[in-house]
């Protein structure tokens, strides 16, 4: 959680930067997401439920793996919003939107909240802590592959 000087300087947090400041906390390292739409709705479920240990499955997952079906297939647009199963007898949580998701790892990183970097030519976001890692992994590799990642601190 954001402490008094952090929130007087930055800004209050609104509900999504929240949840995934959260999960963030809690997941990171080792995980760091993309801004890939499956990294993305991947986030939006952990940020309904935070404290999971593994990432959350939505309704459709939850009852095609009840029944033993192959897990459905998730049409991803910048407004998909999805039903993450809660448990049994309870009522599921829909999602924000991925576009609402975006925006906010967005604002986080612009107030410092959390750290990023472009990758592939794509934008990662992690905690702070993910930093070390990130480099540790990138020095394992050849020079070419270290070309190849084009990595660049945001």
């Amino acid at each position: 959680m954001p402490i008094i000087e952090e929130t007087i300087q930055k800004g209050p947090l609104s509900a999504p930067e929240r949840a995934i400041l959260d999960v963030v906390s809690m997941h990171s390292p080792p995980f760091v997401w993309s801004t890939s739409l499956e990294d993305i709705l991947e986030l939006a479920k952990w940020a309904a439920i935070p404290a999971s240990k593994s990432v959350p499955v939505t309704v459709e997952e939850y009852r095609a793996n009840r029944a033993g079906n192959n897990l459905p297939d998730i049409p991803l647009k910048i407004t998909t919003r999805v039903p993450v199963y809660m448990g049994k007898g309870k009522e599921p949580k829909t999602t924000y939107s991925l576009r609402t998701m975006m925006s906010a790892l967005s604002r986080l990183h612009r107030t410092g909240r959390i750290w990023a970097y472009k990758m592939h030519n794509r934008t990662y976001y992690g905690s702070f802590h993910a930093e070390v890692q990130v480099k540790q992994a990138l020095e394992k590799l050849s020079s070419e592959g270290q070309e190849t990642a084009n990595f660049t601190p945001l």
